[in-house]
């Protein structure tokens, strides 16, 4: 049953559910100001499940391979996720121009944090710190510019880089997440480490575009 949720009493589901209060009678749902029906959906990823006998709700989630935010957990984040996730991080080319490094990583951690239970920088045990892990260790982005990456001596540390982190990082696991403008896909330090780290490492490439 779908049924319009003030934001205030979405919150304080959310809240209930988060306390490990799983469970809301009938007269509760009613001077919340609920219809009494069958489910109830709460946005992002709650349900209340009638229980006639009770004359209550269970609180419930809708999708257990998400927490009650709708983030995935770890144990079902996959590549395609992980990318539909950078994906929908979006950033113009007027910003790209005077982009940081530094600065573009804690904007995507905010960003996937929204997608993903764990999202974080992370310390390696080799080589100072991952610019982003995904889940426990599920994937880790090594995130570079191709403003950066087109000067020959950038681009050689960067495979430098990449390769020290394959000591870690096994099965596939490790993303180069390269950022810039369209232009730069078919530069040939960008097409160089592309080929590289598809063909000769254990690591995926992705292309993010500025718009």
């Amino acid at each position: 049953m779908k049924q319009k949720i003030k934001p205030s009493i979405a919150i304080k589901i959310k809240s209930m559910y988060q306390s490990g209060i799983v469970e809301l009678s009938f007269e509760e749902a009613e001077n919340m100001g609920f219809t009494v029906g069958d489910h109830i959906f709460i946005e992002p990823n709650l349900q209340l499940e009638k229980q006639v006998y009770f004359k209550a709700y269970t609180i419930k989630l809708s999708d257990k391979k998400k927490d009650f935010e709708g983030r995935w957990l770890d144990q079902y984040i996959d590549f395609k996720k992980t990318i539909i996730a950078v994906q929908d991080f979006k950033i113009s080319k007027k910003n790209l121009t005077d982009a940081k490094e530094v600065n573009l990583n804690k904007s995507l951690e905010m960003h996937l944090k929204k997608y993903f239970v764990n999202a974080h920088m992370s310390s390696g045990k080799q080589r100072s710190y991952f610019d982003l892990v995904i889940g426990n260790m599920n994937y880790v982005i090594e995130i570079k510019l191709a403003k950066a990456l087109k000067k020959t001596g950038q681009m050689q540390k960067a495979i430098g880089q990449i390769d020290g982190y394959i000591e870690e990082v096994k099965n596939n696991k490790l993303i180069l997440l390269v950022i810039g403008e369209k232009i730069d896909r078919q530069d040939r330090n960008i097409l160089y480490i592309k080929n590289d780290v598809e063909n000769k490492k254990d690591c995926k490439f992705y292309f993010l575009e500025a718009l």
